[in-house]
């Protein structure tokens, strides 16, 4: 499947188009954690309730109450996205999803682990 959202085809056959109505379910930017960082002060474009969990976030980082690993192994990332207890009713797909996607050759993703203590978070 790829997205109408994105506008070349990928390359290779048996691509289907992702209706619009389910792109717009799966791709929204509401449901995703992207930011554009384009500047330095990237956050400064971002309103007021964004930027105050940021500089909580930031305040737990530096007191060593949560740790963020930048370059996680992709075996750790889903060892504990198995491990969580909410149900979703598409968890097995988008494992499979990252491994597809992690296992890609242009080296473009990277994982992240943000752990509370020893237990993994996000």
């Amino acid at each position: 499947m790829w997205s109408p959202l994105r506008k070349p085809k990928p390359e290779g056959k048996g691509w289907w188009k992702l209706p619009s109505f389910a792109a717009h379910f799966f791709h929204h930017s509401t449901r995703s954690a992207f930011s554009v960082l384009d500047t330095a002060e990237y956050w400064k474009k971002w309103g007021v309730g964004p930027r105050g969990h940021r500089n909580k976030i930031r305040k737990r980082v530096a007191s060593g109450e949560i740790r963020i690993d930048t370059d996680a192994p992709l075996e750790a990332f889903l060892e504990a996205y198995r491990k969580t207890s909410v149900p979703h009713g598409w968890k097995k797909y988008l494992i499979a999803r990252q491994e597809f996607l992690s296992g890609r050759k242009d080296g473009n993703i990277r994982t992240f682990l943000a752990y509370v203590g020893d237990e993994p978070l996000a």
